[in-house]
């Protein structure tokens, strides 16, 4: 990581509005993110879909990197077309440089 990132900490549970919350704020400036889900009660399924889907905007962010996600989450993240390297950053299966 360039060490420029912001980095957003989920707590509680990540469910369809914290999502679309997400989304706008990840959206709103060209910029690298990491997302902390380590510290999150419940990450519901549609949730983390939803986030995948809403990154794929006319303007999605520089670069995105997840942290804190189990195996059953990365194994959505895939069902979606992502894959998250050994560092936790997210792109696009097939594709190194899209977030």
């Amino acid at each position: 990581m360039p060490g420029l990132e912001r980095t957003i900490e989920i707590r509680g549970t990540f469910d369809g509005a914290a999502a679309r919350e997400l989304i706008v704020t990840l959206t709103a400036r060209k910029r690298d993110w990491v997302i902390e889900f380590a510290h999150a009660s419940d990450v519901k399924l549609h949730a983390l879909g939803a986030l995948l889907l809403g990154l794929e905007s006319e303007n999605p962010p520089a670069h995105v990197w997840l942290r804190g996600l189990t195996i059953h989450h990365l194994s959505i993240v895939r069902s979606f077309g992502y894959v998250v390297d050994s560092r936790g950053r997210l792109s696009r299966a097939g594709i190194r440089e899209r977030l």
